[in-house]
């Protein structure tokens, strides 16, 4: 990780790399949370009709995500982001851009 050139402070992660792999994570634990609903609870929401699955299943989910697994997965981000630049050589870590 690179200093910023005023302060010599670190610089912030990439907000690409940020968004990248909070963004995969997110799809991840997305796609385990629905084939968990489904292996569980795929009999009883089978009888439903489509449109009430689709709202269970959204519903479910959307609450998931939003309180419980993106603040978990931004707090892993930022740390897994941190450790990589605390991890990088001292004359990668100081230099800084012309």
């Amino acid at each position: 990780m690179r200093n910023h050139p005023q302060t010599g402070h670190p610089a912030r992660p990439r907000r690409w790399l940020v968004r990248a792999a909070t963004t995969l994570a997110a799809w991840v634990v997305a796609f385990g949370v629905v084939t968990a609903l489904l292996a569980l609870f795929g009999a009883e929401l089978g009888s439903l009709p489509l449109a009430v699955r689709a709202l269970v299943l959204s519903g479910v989910l959307a609450a998931l995500m939003a309180n419980l697994v993106m603040p978990v997965l931004n707090v892993a981000a930022a740390r897994w982001l941190a450790s990589r630049a605390a991890a990088a050589p001292p004359e990668i870590r100081s230099r800084t851009r012309p």
